[in-house]
């Protein structure tokens, strides 16, 4: 019985170990959490704009899950910095979100296992991370 080349053999290789290097690890992001408009919500972390959510699409997988009304209640700021207290929903503030997301540069989130609130200090003082 002959012998598969071995270029045959190390593209099989790629091919069988491609679907387990492309799913994505848990990984823990934190960064400014903005909510700039209705269904529109993304994490800037110092690596990227992660779209948890955008306007007209799906959300990222186990987002309404970890999403909970309590995060409705955290102190959110509008683009000048002004607390807002109206009410309104847009605005953004500080947090931490446990899930799996894309490569750097690629905006995905792939699925959200939750959503944690920091003090508003912990992502101003962060100087890896650019202004809200």
């Amino acid at each position: 019985m002959s012998r598969p080349p071995l270029a045959a053999l190390l593209l099989l290789a790629a091919v069988t170990a491609a679907p387990h290097s492309a799913r994505a690890e848990k990984q823990r992001r934190c960064g400014w959490y903005h909510n700039p408009g209705p269904g529109n919500v993304l994490l800037v972390d110092a690596d990227d704009d992660w779209w948890i959510s955008r306007q007209g699409s799906a959300p990222a997988e186990g987002f309404e899950d970890a999403y909970s009304p309590a995060f409705d209640d955290r102190a959110r700021y509008d683009h000048a910095g002004v607390l807002i207290t109206d009410g309104a929903s847009y605005g953004y503030s500080c947090a931490c979100a446990d899930g799996r997301f894309g490569p750097p540069g690629s905006g995905q989130v792939i699925a959200i296992d939750r959503l944690v609130e920091r003090p508003l200090a912990a992502c101003k003082t962060d100087p890896a991370l650019p202004p809200p």
